[in-house]
């Protein structure tokens, strides 16, 4: 018997070709390059496309009936706002600030004659119109100033910083204004013994103060606005808006205003210079929001016969940024972060601020729909507020 060998040939697989380290890493900084320009795309253009996205993934298996529905006491004159996020109601008898679970977060007692709120950032401004008290929260629900204006309250404006503007009737003067800060320092008042005063506002920083004033030339009201540096006594600058009444100051950059009259809206800087005006010749100025990021929104009545309004957005230079018809009126308008919301007897509407309708849902008799940076909103009836989301 002879030993057999046997030989066993394996065909060679020729080798991949690889790219070689070099080219790896170029394609790795490539990759990385465009993340970096996909996101700065993102950020600049103020786009919302991946809040769908973020909403998924937050609120995943809940609903509106299982996820931020509010209950509370509601008599007398109510005012909602929303203080990052979270949801705050303000009545005659004291306010109350939620967290996004139901539980109250902070509560505020006290008789109100006619309770208003504002909100900036994480700031939340409550205030008497017509009475004297005056309290800053923030949005965790600590009271960092509760304090008595010198007179009854006209009107009062919060900043991002927590910087308070108040105007109030003086004294010995027939108006007074008082520069707040979230400390409760007052580093500014002034009292106007010449002219009434109706509006106000401070800067973001605390730097400059505006009051809007009501005057008379010839037989009509001349609205003006004094600009105002809160480390001097003078008056920085005057502007004259002409035979109008301002309903709203405020400021939109540390040096750049907004004036919201019944006839124009005025953009100008803190040392006077007007940079653009804004005109509706077809209908009234029935509704505006100034809570956008970056951009205004504004509401008209249209005179036509077919009746309806019109939605715009500006920027904050006072340029349009978009514009579309609305088949019914709004009964209420809210607009923050890079959304605006509008409410009518039928419909709530989300838009985006180039007025692309993003979501739409019944109205469910709602009062006021407060809509927030994620694209959802807490809609508001009486007595109870629930969360809509998208």
């Amino acid at each position: 018997m002879s030993d057999k060998t046997e030989i066993q040939f394996v065909e060679e697989t020729p080798e991949e070709n690889k790219p070689s380290s070099k080219k790896r890493w170029l394609i790795f900084v490539g990759v990385f390059l465009l993340i970096l320009l996909l996101l700065a795309w993102f950020l600049l253009s103020n786009s919302t496309s991946l809040d769908g996205v973020k909403r998924f993934f937050r609120y995943l298996g809940k609903d509106e009936t299982q996820y931020g529905r509010l209950q509370f006491e509601s008599y007398g004159t109510c005012s909602y706002a929303l203080a990052d996020g979270r949801f705050a109601v303000a009545t005659q008898g004291g306010a109350t600030l939620f967290a996004e679970d139901g539980s109250a977060l902070c509560r505020v007692q006290g008789s109100f004659s006619n309770p208003a709120m504002k909100s900036a950032d994480r700031f939340l401004l409550l205030y008497d119109i017509g009475g004297t008290r005056l309290v800053l929260l923030n949005s965790e629900g600590d009271t960092l100033l509760d304090t008595t204006a010198a007179g009854e309250i006209y009107d009062a404006e919060l900043s991002p910083e927590g910087y308070i503007s108040v105007l109030c009737e003086g004294t010995d003067s027939r108006a007074s204004l008082t520069v707040y800060t979230k400390n409760g320092a007052t580093p500014y008042i002034r009292t106007s013994k010449n002219h009434y005063l109706n509006t106000c506002a401070v800067s973001p920083d605390g730097k400059y103060a505006a009051v809007s004033t009501l005057g008379q030339q010839e037989i009509s009201f001349t609205g003006t606005v004094q600009l105002l540096q809160t480390d001097q006594e003078e008056i920085a600058a005057e502007l004259s808006l002409g035979a109008q009444m301002i309903y709203d100051l405020r400021f939109l950059t540390n040096k750049r205003l907004c004036a919201i009259g019944e006839q124009r809206i005025v953009f100008f800087e803190a040392d006077g210079t007007v940079l653009s005006e804004y005109e509706e010749d077809d209908g009234v100025l029935t509704g505006y929001s100034f809570d956008g990021d970056g951009f205004l929104t504004l509401v008209y009545d249209l005179y036509d016969t077919e009746g309806g309004s019109r939605l715009v957005t500006l920027d904050d230079t006072g340029k349009e940024i978009a514009a579309v018809r609305l088949s019914r009126s709004p009964t209420h308008i809210s607009a923050y972060g890079g959304y605006v919301c509008i409410l009518n007897e039928q419909e709530l509407l989300i838009y985006d601020r180039s007025l692309t309708l993003k979501n739409k849902t019944e109205n469910a008799g709602y009062l006021a729909a407060l809509v927030r940076s994620d694209g959802t909103a807490m809609c508001v009836s009486s007595g109870e507020a629930v969360l809509y989301i998208p």
